[in-house]
C-alpha cells in the first residue's frame, strides 16, 4: 500500500509542477492530505493531523530559489529536504518516537540535493523534469513509515 501511496504522491508532486492546466495547489494540498490520511491509522488527535497538514503545506509552497531566480544551489535543495522532514515534527512530539523522524529528516535533507544533481533527465509526461519531480514526491512519501 505504501508503494501505491508513494506513486500517487510522486504523480501529485509532478502535476503540481507542470503548470497549465494544473496548478501547484494539486501538490501543495494533495500530498499533505494523502500523508495525513496515511498516518491517520495511528489514531492521534485531530490537532496533530491539522498542525502537520499546515506545516507540510507551508513547506511545499516555500521555495529556496534566491528570491525569484531559477538558480537553485545544492544547499537550497538540502534546506528544502530538511523542511519537508521537519514539517512532520508533530508526530514525534505526540508519540515520543524521535529516531525515525530524525532519520527521515536526514534522508530527505541528503536526498534532495543529490537527486536534483544526479537523477536521469527522462521525459515521461511533459518535459525532462518529470522523473525529477516524481522522484521527489515518491521519496517524500515512501519515508513516512519511519515516523
Amino acid at each position: 500500500m505504501i508503494i501505491l501511496y508513494s506513486l500517487l504522491s510522486g504523480l501529485l508532486y509532478r502535476l503540481g509542477g507542470i503548470g497549465k492546466p494544473f496548478n501547484t495547489k494539486i501538490r501543495d494540498f494533495g500530498i499533505p492530505t494523502l500523508a495525513i490520511l496515511y498516518l491517520s491509522k495511528y489514531h492521534l488527535s485531530w490537532w496533530i493531523g491539522m498542525a502537520t497538514f499546515v506545516l507540510a503545506f507551508g513547506m511545499l509552497v516555500t521555495y529556496w530559489d534566491k528570491w525569484g531566480t531559477d538558480d537553485v544551489e545544492w544547499y537550497e535543495w538540502a534546506l528544502t529536504g530538511f523542511g519537508y522532514g521537519i514539517s512532520f515534527i508533530t508526530y514525534p512530539i505526540a508519540m515520543g518516537h524521535w529516531r525515525g523522524f530524525i532519520i527521515r529528516t536526514l534522508l530527505l535533507t541528503l536526498f534532495m540535493p543529490l537527486w536534483k544533481r544526479y537523477q536521469p533527465k527522462i521525459k515521461i509526461f511533459h518535459d525532462k523534469a518529470d522523473l525529477d519531480e516524481i522522484g521527489v514526491g515518491f521519496v517524500y512519501f515512501i519515508t513516512l513509515p519511519l515516523i
